[in-house]
C-alpha cells in the first residue's frame, strides 16, 4: 500500500469505520488535517496495529514515516492497515488560539508543580512537571532515535539542549482518561524514588497529543538487549547482576512498591557494570490508594481496576500474578519475576521457551496451573539453582524477601 491509496478509519469507541483517501504528501500535518476532516474531531490520537498485534501510535512525523514503511509490506490496502482513531474527552486547541497541530509541533517546554491530583485528561493540563526539578525553570530539549519500548509507550534517546544532557524519554498518547490516569500513577511513583539501581525520574512535560516522561539515560542498554548481542552470561556476570536487581528490589519492597515487570528487558545496565530497573508502568504501591487513601499493610487497594487483571509480562509472571485473585498481589510476584530473569541470563532466551508457546495467553494458561517454575539448566552451579528453586517456590509465603536473597551464597 502507497500514500494515496483508500484506508479505513476504525473507532474503538463506537466500532464504526470510515473510509479516507491518504494524502499524497508524507506530512503529518497533512495526515492530521485530512483525518480530523473525516473523524470530525478537534483531538484524537491515531494508532494502527503492528505484525505484533500491539497498538502503535502515530504521534509525529517519525512515527508517521514508521507506519508508512510497516505499509509497504502490503501490496494492496488491507483491514491490517487501518487506522484506530481515539477522540480525547477534551478540544485541545491552544488557549491563545493556536491550532492543536500547531501546538503540538512547537518548541516543547514545561515547568515545574508538586501537584498530581486530578481525574483523566484534566489532571494533565495540570501536571507540568520539570525535566530541571531544582530551578523550576523551563527548559528545551530534542528527540533522537527509538531506543526501546516500555509499559504504554516507545522510549527515545533526547538531549537537553541547554545543558547537552542525554535523557531517555518515554512518549505515551494522552487520548482517553484512562491511559492519563495510568500515566499520572507511574509518575507520582516514580518522583521520590532515589537508589543506584533504580532509574532516575527527571521530569514530565504535556503536549496536544501525548507526554514525556524524562528519565535517566543508561547506555548500555537491557540486559535483553545484552543477551541478543553477547549470548548467554557466565554465572559470575549473572550473580553480579542478580545481585544488583536484589539491591534495587529490596529497596522498592521496602518503600511498599512492587515492580510486576521484572526481566531483562526491564534491567538496564550501564558503562561500568551498574543495573538499574526501570518501567514502573505495571508498579504498584501497597497499601495505598492514588491519590491518597490506604488499605490493610501488604495490600494493594480495590480502587484500579488494573488490580483485577493479569499485569506484566506472561513469560515472567508468578501464577498468583496470573491469577489476580480479587486483585490482592503480593511483593514476592517480583522474586518469582528474578528468578525467571536469572533463568533468562542462563539460557539467553525466555523462561518457558522449551515449552513453545505461541502467545502469551497459552502460556499464562500454563504457569497458573503450574506446580513448579520454568525449566534451567542442571549444569548451574548449586548455589544458583538454589536460588532459583527457592524463589520458585509456588507459595508466594515460602519465598525469600529480597532482603533475604542479599545474604544469599550465590550473590
Amino acid at each position: 500500500m502507497l500514500v494515496g491509496d483508500t484506508i479505513i478509519l476504525y473507532f474503538p469507541s463506537t466500532s464504526q469505520t470510515l473510509p479516507i483517501q491518504c494524502p499524497t504528501s508524507t506530512s503529518y500535518v497533512d495526515w492530521q488535517s485530512a483525518i480530523a476532516m473525516v473523524a470530525g474531531y478537534d483531538n484524537f490520537t491515531i494508532k494502527y496495529l503492528d505484525s505484533d498485534g500491539d497498538e502503535i501510535s502515530i504521534l509525529e512525523q517519525t512515527d508517521l514515516e514508521e507506519y508508512l514503511d510497516y505499509c509497504k509490506s502490503f501490496p494492496q490496502p488491507t483491514t491490517t492497515l487501518q487506522l484506530r482513531i481515539y477522540a480525547a474527552t477534551k478540544p485541545t486547541s491552544a488557549h491563545d488560539g493556536t491550532s492543536a497541530v500547531e501546538a503540538k509541533n512547537a518548541v516543547r517546554w514545561s515547568k515545574l508543580s508538586d501537584s498530581a491530583q486530578g481525574e483523566g485528561l484534566q489532571a494533565q493540563w495540570k501536571l507540568p512537571l520539570s525535566p530541571r526539578p531544582k530551578t523550576g525553570q523551563p527548559i528545551a530539549w530534542s528527540k533522537g532515535g527509538l531506543i526501546g519500548s516500555g509499559s504504554g509507550g516507545r522510549v527515545y534517546l533526547a538531549m537537553n539542549i541547554e545543558t547537552t544532557e542525554l535523557m531517555a524519554v518515554k512518549q505515551m498518547s494522552n487520548g482517553n482518561a484512562s491511559t492519563a490516569r495510568d500515566m499520572i500513577k507511574e509518575i507520582d511513583l516514580m518522583k521520590p524514588l532515589s537508589h543506584r539501581n533504580i532509574v532516575r525520574y527527571i521530569g514530565i512535560e504535556i503536549t496536544a497529543f501525548c507526554c514525556h516522561i524524562f528519565m535517566e539515560y543508561v547506555p548500555g542498554g537491557s540486559i535483553a538487549s545484552l543477551l541478543k548481542k553477547l549470548g548467554q552470561f557466565s554465572e559470575k556476570v549473572v550473580s553480579l547482576y542478580t545481585g544488583q536487581i536484589v539491591q534495587g528490589l529490596s529497596y522498592l519492597h521496602s518503600n511498599n512498591i512492587i515492580h510486576r515487570d521484572i526481566k531483562g528487558a526491564n534491567a538496564l545496565v550501564g558503562c561500568s557494570g551498574v543495573v538499574k530497573l526501570a518501567d514502573f508502568g505495571c508498579s504498584k504501591r501497597l497499601g495505598f490508594d492514588w491519590p491518597g487513601g490506604s488499605s490493610a499493610p501488604g495490600h494493594p487497594t480495590q480502587h484500579d481496576s488494573r488490580d483485577a487483571q493479569p499485569v506484566g509480562t506472561p513469560m515472567w509472571m508468578s501464577p498468583e500474578a496470573i491469577k489476580a485473585h480479587g486483585g490482592h498481589l503480593h511483593y514476592k510476584t517480583d522474586i518469582w519475576s528474578l528468578a525467571c530473569t536469572v533463568v533468562e541470563m542462563v539460557t539467553a532466551l525466555p523462561p518457558w521457551h522449551s515449552k513453545g508457546f505461541t502467545n502469551g495467553w497459552a502460556a499464562m494458561f500454563h504457569i497458573a496451573q503450574s506446580e513448579c517454575g520454568p525449566p534451567f539448566p542442571p549444569t548451574l552451579s548449586p548455589h544458583c539453582q538454589d536460588l532459583i528453586v527457592r524463589c520458585f517456590a509456588i507459595n508466594p509465603d515460602e519465598r525469600p524477601t529480597a532482603k533475604d536473597l542479599l545474604e544469599h551464597p550465590f550473590l
